[in-house]
């Protein structure tokens, strides 16, 4: 009965600092950064794609999070909304349209910039029939997408207003 009382205990400890632990692993000093850095990850076996439009897998899944970064992000503690590719964004008054601000800078791995026609491009291919996307689907409620991904001629709901701009609007809110 005792470890039952200090197993409901311990979440009234640890819950005073969450993030108490961390100051503990956190590098002293500046002599770390001659050292070369080296990330060593297990996941499991080889990925089927590198492709993030045909990915279906948690091997690959594991891999699109640690190569590619959405709009927003989830806070690891509450799962609220985090600026990712969009610094920030906004909800219009009818709540079927959304405005993304990219933050400035954005590139690919080669230093070319991201912009928010590639961001609408990459929406397009996913919902293209022929890229044969498993969760093309995810992007239903924009409109046009479900007809575009039956390979029905519509046009999506998604503008690139500007390099840095996207507008998204929706079939509901």
């Amino acid at each position: 009965m005792r470890w039952l009382l200090a197993l409901c205990c311990l979440p009234l400890l640890t819950a005073a600092d969450p993030d108490a632990w961390a100051a503990d692993l956190a590098p002293r000093g500046e002599a770390w950064r001659a050292v070369p850095q080296i990330l060593t990850a297990n996941n499991e076996s080889e990925p089927q794609t590198l492709d993030p439009q045909r990915m279906t897998g948690n091997v690959e899944a594991r891999v699109a999070l640690a190569l590619f970064e959405g709009l927003t992000t989830l806070d690891p503690r509450d799962l609220a909304p985090r600026p990712g590719l969009a610094e920030s964004w906004r909800e219009d008054a009818d709540g079927l349209g959304w405005t993304f601000t990219l933050r400035p800078g954005l590139a690919w791995s080669d230093g070319s910039p991201i912009d928010a026609a590639q961001v609408r491009a990459s929406w397009l291919r996913l919902l293209d029939p022929r890229t044969e996307a498993a969760y093309a689907e995810l992007l239903d409620p924009v409109v046009g997408a479900e007809d575009i991904r039956r390979g029905r001629a519509a046009e999506l709901g998604v503008a690139a207003a500007d390099a840095r701009t996207l507008h998204v609007r929706l079939t509901r809110p």
